[in-house]
């Protein structure tokens, strides 16, 4: 789950290097539905993109988890994506209303 549009773009510019791990951040953990993860991560954003981990790795990446805010995790991506491929991955996300958003 990631605050907002998960568009390629979006994506593409919030990655860095993280724990040893280049990506971008969400909040992921098993088990967990979005709104408990909407709640951990304190989301302002009126909406959230939500996929699943498996959706991600079918595509070929990874997410592990890493410090940061509520269940941070990074989306392991290679450090030369292409516009395409984050494109692509981007795809895999749903735009929904954001069932706990945090006071602004």
């Amino acid at each position: 789950m990631r605050g907002g549009v998960a568009s390629g773009a979006k994506l593409a510019a919030s990655c860095s290097l993280h724990e040893g791990a280049f990506g971008f951040s969400a909040q992921s953990w098993p088990g967990l539905t979005i709104e408990q993860l909407a709640e951990a991560g304190a989301i302002p954003h009126g909406k959230v993109s939500v996929t699943t981990v498996g959706e991600i790795r079918a595509r070929g990446y990874d997410v592990v988890t890493t410090s940061g805010f509520g269940r941070h995790a990074t989306v392991v991506v290679p450090q030369q994506w292409t516009d395409v491929d984050a494109d692509v991955l981007a795809s895999t996300f749903e735009l929904v209303p954001n069932p706990r958003r945090a006071n602004q």
